[in-house]
């Protein structure tokens, strides 16, 4: 590879390769991410919900840090935001946590209704 002006290129230069060298292409029996998730179960909703419930409620912590060390070092006004906000993601949170209530519902109300019609189409 040869430097330029920019620094080192990652790619070869010159002529018109159709690949990466050292790269291999993948097999057509290779499985896709998605596939590997939606065959554990896994729900990329529920996981993208805990996520943000997660991070909402790490920010709402850290919220009340910032409000109660802006108070010790006397910014009042500050603190009086940093309240505000906490109580902001606080509301946020709980809405967060309804949504996430809901689809854990929905999952699982699905999840019971998938034996019965199977059982149903067993019989038939």
């Amino acid at each position: 590879m040869a430097p330029t002006s920019r620094g080192k290129l990652t790619f070869p230069s010159g002529g018109e390769e159709s690949e990466l060298r050292g790269v291999p292409v993948p097999s057509p029996n290779v499985r896709r991410l998605s596939d590997i998730q939606s065959a554990s179960g896994a729900d990329m909703t529920l996981r993208n919900l805990l996520e943000a419930a997660g991070a909402r409620l790490e920010l709402r912590s850290r919220l009340a840090i910032h409000e109660y060390e802006a108070h010790v070092e006397g910014h009042e006004a500050a603190a009086r935001a940093f309240g505000e906000l906490a109580a902001a993601e606080q509301a946020a949170c709980c809405e967060l946590l309804r949504h996430l209530r809901r689809h854990l519902d929905e999952m699982f109300e699905s999840r019971e209704a998938e034996p019965s019609s199977r059982a149903g189409r067993d019989t038939d």
